[in-house]
């Protein structure tokens, strides 16, 4: 689906989320919205399997209109910031040599998210977890990790 309008994208369900990312993306938005966050009622409230949808109940019920939409990363430069950009994992899953797939089949390893502050003249600049500041990096290296999903709060 290439949708330019914000709602339900396909295949925001399949992208997990560990709950730490989870957690991080809404607190972090959370908190460049000024909103108050508890990480530990948000986890009661919803359970997991975490994914784009869950993301965006729980963003719902802490008073953000989140949307979820497919986009290129040409199409980033168009949307305002922040949102929050899904990215593939940077770490390849770990396999065990008793085994030779990490994960179940037909699952892949959870996404990572990226706090859009930034995206114009061909660079992105984004918090992502674990780090302290900002990245910035160009549209074309960001494009390797983007899934080509994004949540505006």
């Amino acid at each position: 689906m290439s949708s330019t309008r914000w709602g339900r994208s396909s295949l925001a369900g399949e992208l997990l989320l560990a709950a730490e990312t989870y957690v991080w993306g809404l607190q972090g938005i959370c908190q460049l919205q000024r909103i108050p966050f508890s990480p530990n009622l948000v986890l009661q409230q919803f359970p997991p399997p975490y994914d784009l949808f869950s993301l965006q109940r729980a963003a719902a019920a802490l008073g953000l209109r989140c949307g979820l939409r497919d986009a290129i990363v040409a199409e980033l430069t168009g949307l305002s910031a922040p949102f929050v950009a899904v990215l593939r994992s940077a770490d390849p899953p770990k396999v065990s040599p008793e085994v030779n797939t990490a994960l179940e089949p037909n699952t892949s390893p959870p996404c990572n998210l990226a706090i859009v502050i930034q995206c114009q003249g061909g660079r992105i600049t984004y918090f992502e977890q674990g780090r302290q500041h900002p990245l910035t990096t160009t549209l074309e290296k960001f494009e390797a990790r983007f899934t080509g999903k994004a949540a505006h709060a």
